[in-house]
């Protein structure tokens, strides 16, 4: 009679295959559809073993080999991914202040590195880590919100910036809903530099600074957060040029 082999996943359990030991000696494994592609290559595998006084021990030793190489082949799968609403949120151990400016240019390469997978809005992506998918918030900006005027334009703005894109992450805690606080970092088209994303929707006029939320920023992010706006206000750039743009806190709450 077979053993049968099975994959459990999330206290779910289904049927992958089966182990015999015929009369002969002979041990067979039928691995079934569904397993990783080198086990697909070939479903069935054979052992042949002479009969012996130490045939019972023999065909045990034959057993371990194909269940280990087994059990290491379901481990090469690919995890089962959630769907963007379906998110594990990541963080690292931070500081209470984040570092200064001049300083955090030296640590980039030293963060978390993601890759952004989706781009919700202007100021929240998905991004990659592992297996895991990570909704992370842009921190200290507010970009309009979807339905709002220009939310569709800072969202393309962003993507433009870092769809698709690997990034390094200054995290800097969780926000009330649960989303990844960070500053993201990517390589400009020279890959001469790393861009703060964040300063830089707040400089092409994508989104407004978020002062109630940046003190754990230094005096100087702070102050250069500010002037990017007031630069991007001045030169009416992005949603500066439009009539009354609405802060994306008001237009949440209805005023």
């Amino acid at each position: 009679m077979p053993l049968l082999l099975w994959e459990t996943h999330c206290g779910n359990a289904r049927r992958v295959g089966e182990f015999a030991i015929q009369r002969n000696l002979r041990a067979t494994i039928v691995l079934h559809h569904g397993l990783p592609a080198n086990f697909r290559r070939s479903h069935l595998f054979q052992v042949s073993h002479t009969p012996s006084d130490t045939s019972e021990f023999a065909m045990r030793h034959i057993f371990k080999l194909f269940f280990k190489g087994f059990l290491e082949g379901l481990n090469q799968q690919s995890p089962r991914h959630s769907s963007p609403e379906k998110v594990i949120d990541y963080t690292s151990p931070v500081e209470a202040k984040a570092p200064s400016g001049y300083a955090a240019k030296a640590l980039i390469e030293g963060f978390p590195k993601a890759k952004v997978m989706f781009v919700i809005d202007g100021d929240t992506v998905i991004v990659t880590k592992g297996w895991d998918k990570i909704k992370i918030r842009l921190d200290s900006i507010d970009c309009p919100e979807d339905g709002q005027h220009w939310g569709d334009t800072a969202t393309y703005g962003l993507k433009k910036l870092v769809n698709g894109r690997n990034v390094h992450l200054e995290v800097h805690g969780i926000d009330c809903h649960g989303r990844t606080l960070a500053t993201i970092y990517v390589q400009s088209a020279s890959g001469e530099e790393w861009i703060n994303v964040n300063e830089r929707m707040v400089t092409l006029g994508h989104a407004w600074v978020m002062r109630r939320f940046y003190d754990h920023l230094p005096k100087d992010r702070q102050g250069k957060l500010n002037r990017l706006e007031h630069w991007a206000r001045s030169k009416k750039v992005g949603l500066w040029r439009t009539q009354n743009p609405i802060p994306p806190w008001q237009w949440r709450n209805g005023s």
